[in-house]
């Protein structure tokens, strides 16, 4: 089911690949994440993460692994190919996710390409306008 989407969500982005670049994704963005890490173990998570518009992005998340719930900061790298697809990057560089950006950059889905990892991403942009210094949310409200 997931690859359907991530396809579903390639085929739609790559309609309109003029734009696809790095200043895309930008801004504010809730994400979750769900599957099992690379030791078998559940994961979910929701957070809000902040978009530079030159291939970072940082936020916070809450994490549940089994039901044990704990907090994490987020501080990784991303790539927007022309054609609207991309990848995520840990802190060493390593491909960790493979995306599709979505109408005009308002969502990216993603899946885990970790040998072992069946976890799939969502970002969606949370405002149009108010940006990351917005009083009603930031990343810093998953503390």
């Amino acid at each position: 089911m997931m690859a359907v989407a991530i396809f579903a969500a390639t085929q739609a982005a790559a309609q309109s690949p003029s734009n696809c670049t790095l200043p895309l994704l930008s801004g504010l963005y809730g994400m979750q994440r769900n599957g099992h890490n690379t030791s078998g173990t559940f994961t979910s998570s929701v957070g809000a993460v902040t978009f530079d518009g030159l291939g970072r992005f940082t936020g916070r998340e809450t994490v549940s692994t089994n039901g044990a719930f704990s907090k994490s900061q987020i501080d990784n790298g991303y790539t927007v190919n022309s054609d609207c697809t991309g990848t995520i990057t840990d802190a060493s560089g390593t491909a960790i996710y493979k995306i599709a950006v979505a109408h005009d950059g308002e969502e990216a889905f993603g899946m885990s390409i970790v040998t072992g990892s069946t976890e799939a991403i969502h970002f969606e942009r949370a405002f149009d306008d108010l940006g990351s210094d917005s009083p009603q949310c930031n990343a810093s409200s998953f503390r």
